[in-house]
């Protein structure tokens, strides 16, 4: 239930609104429905007061330019009390250079009006069409953003001190460090005394550069919301008694436990028994291997081949479905597929899952590698699982392939020090997205904290994990969850910490 949600906080362009335009009667009825159960609160990329006037002076408190800005609703007066402008120094000969010099190299030497635009709070705005183009040429510039994504990460590294985002339909806008929408909500937190798990926020830019990422891929609760029209839909379980969608509770005071495998120290490893066995014990989460057949059916079986696992001999994608069922896995246990492992856990109210991904994308198996990718999303979402998951794998291609086609929908697990990865091919900055990150091998605590306040991703204890020496030495790591091949003896350690909940 949404018993813990004690504020709903919600972008407004995209979310709410349509960009820019006024707020509708159907959906402020709505929002008066919600702030009888809930606290609201508006989080914005522009001004609080030009927010405001949009949302037709609805009474809500407001937070704008990324948390440099605060606005608090005055019932007596009806408006909104400014406590809060922050503004920063720009040099703006500086960043104004920096632009056309891009605009240069990419050919954007055609625009109308100014080539830049300075906000009074420090924020900066690429406007590539200039800022007085025509709003129907805005429009059809890049509606899919992909030829801003093509160079963001070198606006990115071009404006070091800024947070960067793919503004609107053709700019970019940038806010000074550490101004975002994860700062801003974060340090509302602290200063009005909520915790993380008690803010639900609603975004619709949640993919690579947008300005609601950095909440996306937080702690914090979130709703997607891809059309303003789906609002009313969207909200309409927080008016109602559903289950608590909240999943991602885990924090180094309530370190959470994966089934690596299912419960592999006991029972055959990636089968229906091991993963019984699991969710038995409590594990919060099961991780598991995907592989795709000769007739392309997913099953779950972490070697390319079958002779350690099985009684088979060959590779899992030579053999039909129907022929690898034939194999003993352990037991008398049979290789399972992805769908009996949904079917397992759909109705268990907390489950998450792990899915690594084992196809690689190397030369002349990069088809099948997307398509397992993909097929393995498609179950997932099928299952209602799109949010209740991570997607793990150790090859940084297909880590780049599901973050770009999906625009950063989905949580990832990466793994930490990249060496453990194979980049080649890459073209993001390794950590510049991913969830969390799997450690590998002993490491100094300060490098830790240094990696987590660098890129925001959490950090994941491995399955060397197993005994009071290896969860203490995890625990010292700053660790949120641990996967491990004994969940039965991990959870009961933790639970003598106080330490699982």
């Amino acid at each position: 239930m949404y018993n813990n949600i004690k504020v709903i906080a919600m972008d407004l362009d995209g979310t709410l609104t349509q960009h820019k335009t006024p707020l509708s009667l159907k959906h402020r009825e709505i929002l008066t429905e919600l702030s009888k159960r809930y606290k609201l609160l508006m989080v914005g990329a522009g001004q609080v007061m030009r927010i405001f006037n949009q949302l037709e002076q609805f009474p809500i408190d407001i937070i704008g330019n990324y948390g440099m800005q605060y606005g608090v609703y005055n019932e007596e007066t009806e408006s909104i009390d400014i406590v809060k402008d922050t503004q920063v120094p720009c040099d703006r000969d500086k960043a104004a250079e920096k632009i056309n010099a891009m605009r240069e190299k990419y050919s954007f030497t055609e625009y109308a009006g100014e080539s830049v635009e300075f906000h009074p709070s420090g924020c900066v705005t690429f406007p590539i069409l200039g800022t007085k183009a025509k709003q129907e040429d805005k429009l059809s510039f890049d509606p899919d953003r992909a030829k801003r994504r093509k160079i963001y990460d070198e606006v990115c590294e071009e404006f070091g001190d800024y947070c960067v985002f793919v503004g609107g339909s053709s700019s970019f806008d940038m806010a000074p460090k550490p101004y975002n929408k994860y700062y801003a909500l974060d340090l509302y937190c602290k200063e009005n005394g909520y915790t993380h798990d008690e803010v639900l926020y609603i975004g619709d830019d949640y993919g690579l550069g947008g300005n609601d990422e950095s909440v996306y891929k937080s702690d914090f609760n979130y709703l997607t919301i891809d059309n303003y029209l789906d609002f009313p839909k969207v909200v309409k379980p927080l008016l109602t008694e559903v289950n608590n969608m909240n999943y991602w509770t885990q924090s180094e005071k309530n370190i959470f436990v994966a089934g690596h495998r299912g419960f592999c120290a006991k029972y055959p490893e990636n089968t229906m028994l091991s993963f019984i066995e699991a969710v038995k014990v409590g594990v919060d989460q099961i991780e598991t291997d995907v592989r795709i057949t000769k007739d392309n059916e997913l099953v779950l079986i972490h070697d390319a081949t079958l002779e350690r696992t099985t009684n088979g001999h060959g590779r899992v994608c030579d053999y039909t479905l129907a022929e690898l069922k034939q194999l003993d896995a352990g037991r008398g246990e049979q290789i399972p597929t992805l769908r009996e492992l949904m079917e397992l856990v759909k109705d268990h109210p907390t489950m998450t899952l792990d899915i690594e991904l084992k196809e690689y994308p190397t030369e002349g198996w990069e088809e099948v590698a997307f398509r397992t990718c993909d097929l393995a999303i498609e179950m997932l979402e099928e299952y209602s699982f799109g949010q209740r998951c991570v997607i793990n794998s150790f090859n940084g291609k297909l880590n780049e392939y599901v973050y770009k086609k999906y625009e950063g929908k989905y949580k990832q697990h990466l793994f930490f020090p990249a060496v453990h990865m194979d980049l080649n091919g890459c073209e993001l900055e390794t950590y510049s997205f991913g969830y969390c990150a799997c450690y590998f091998g002993s490491h100094p605590a300060e490098m830790i904290k240094e990696f987590k306040e660098k890129t925001g991703i959490r950090v994941w204890g491995p399955a060397s994990i197993r005994d009071e020496a290896t969860v203490d030495e995890a625990i010292r790591m700053g660790v949120e969850l641990i996967t491990c091949n004994n969940p039965d003896c991990v959870l009961e350690i933790l639970r003598k910490k106080g330490l699982h909940k």
